[in-house]
């Protein structure tokens, strides 16, 4: 009897905990991957404006091919462009396969990626948040 208490809480809080997942998250943005091979698209924070140094991921994100994907994050757009001097994030665009040869100093130095795009916060409002490749 008790086993069966513990469960049912479990599956409760489990319920609870899901519903409330998204309810605090920024899930405008949506990407959508037209090619048939599975794509990664990098979103950089510019620390530096001019910097081809790869400083690590805001966020990244695995799209499938021929589908779109619905992005959430714990933080607003509007916060992460605002904790970065130059206001622009770096989108980086890159094949699945090329992300398992080479690293993201790599890709960077060689250009190892389809598109690179530096992107404001209007510009993601005027694309109506979402951005497709090709």
């Amino acid at each position: 009897m008790k086993i069966i208490r513990i469960v049912i809480l479990f599956f409760i809080c489990l319920i609870l905990m899901s519903s409330q997942c998204t309810k605090y998250m920024d899930c405008r943005t949506i990407l959508i991957n037209n090619t048939d091979e599975t794509l990664w698209f990098c979103f950089q924070c510019l620390v530096y404006p001019d910097s081809i140094k790869w400083t690590g991921n805001c966020l990244e994100d695995k799209v499938s091919p021929n589908s779109k994907k619905e992005v959430c994050t714990n933080d607003t757009w509007e916060e992460r462009f605002g904790s970065y001097p130059t206001g622009m994030v770096r989108l980086l665009i890159i094949s699945s396969d090329t992300t398992k040869l080479y690293n993201m100093t790599e890709i960077i130095e060689r250009e190892k990626y389809y598109r690179k795009v530096d992107l404001s916060k209007e510009d993601l409002e005027n694309m109506s948040w979402t951005i497709s490749y090709p």
